[in-house]
C-alpha cells in the first residue's frame, strides 16, 4: 500500500528483534489477516504526549496533533489526544503513548503495529527539535504504522533494494512518493506530506 515510510534511513518500525514479523504494507498478522483496527477501535485511537520531552514538549505535541489529523483527512479514524500526564501516572487510560528514548537508540523514531502488545511511538531525543517541517514528516511516517502501514519500498514492484520480513498485501500501485517509502531505497523520494495513493489506502483501510 502506498504508505507512509518517513525519510529517514535509520528508522525503525519496530520488527527487529521480534519473533511476530508478519507486519504489513498492509500489514498481516498472525491470523491471516490484515493488522488493522477494527472500526470500534478506530474511533477510539487515544494517545498521549509524555511531558519527557521537556523542552521540546510543546513542539512534539503540537506536531502529533497535526499529523493525526492528517491522517483523518482521509482515514475512517479518529485519533483523540488526552491529558498528558496519563504518559506518566496512568499510561493504561490511553491506547498509546509518545515518548522519548535515549539519544544513543540506533533509530530516529520506532512506532507500532494494531496487534503489537506494547503500543509506543518512540522517538529519538536527538530528533525531538528538529524543524516543524521534518519532525511532521517523521510522525506522519510512525502514524502510518500505527495504523497498520508497512514501508512502501517492499512492495512488489519495488526493486528490491530494501527487503524485510514478513507478510504483507498491497492496497495500491507501487508509489516511489509515498511517505512510508525511504527515500534511500529503489526509487524513494524525499516526500514531506501525504501522497495520493497514501490518502487512497488510507480510505481502503478504513473505509
Amino acid at each position: 500500500m502506498s504508505f507512509i515510510q518517513s525519510s529517514y534511513a535509520v528508522e525503525d518500525c519496530g520488527l527487529r528483534g521480534h519473533s511476530d514479523t508478519t507486519r504489513l504494507i498492509t500489514q498481516i498478522n498472525t491470523l491471516g489477516v490484515q493488522d488493522l483496527w477494527d472500526f470500534e477501535q478506530a474511533q477510539k485511537l487515544s494517545f498521549c504526549v509524555s511531558n519527557k520531552f521537556r523542552s521540546n514538549y510543546d513542539h512534539m505535541k503540537k506536531v502529533s496533533v497535526l499529523v493525526a489529523k492528517e491522517w483523518m483527512k482521509y482515514a475512517n479514524v479518529n485519533f483523540q489526544i488526552v491529558d498528558d500526564m496519563s504518559c506518566e501516572s496512568n499510561p493504561r487510560k490511553v491506547l498509546f503513548a509518545i515518548v522519548p528514548t535515549t539519544r544513543r537508540a540506533p533509530y530516529k523514531a520506532r512506532a507500532f503495529f494494531p496487534s503489537s502488545e506494547r503500543k509506543r511511538i518512540r522517538v529519538n531525543r536527538r530528533f525531538t527539535d528538529i524543524a516543524e517541517k521534518e519532525l511532521f514528516q517523521l510522525m506522519l511516517h510512525e502514524f502510518g504504522h500505527v495504523l497498520g502501514f508497512r514501508h512502501e519500498h517492499i512492495h512488489p514492484e519495488a526493486g528490491g533494494e530494501c527487503v524485510e520480513t514478513g507478510e504483507f498485501e498491497p492496497l495500491t500501485d507501487y508509489d516511489p512518493a509515498s511517505i512510508m517509502h525511504y527515500p534511500n531505497c529503489d526509487q524513494g523520494l524525499n516526500n514531506f506530506v501525504l501522497s495520493d495513493n497514501d490518502k487512497l489506502g488510507a480510505s481502503l483501510a478504513y473505509p
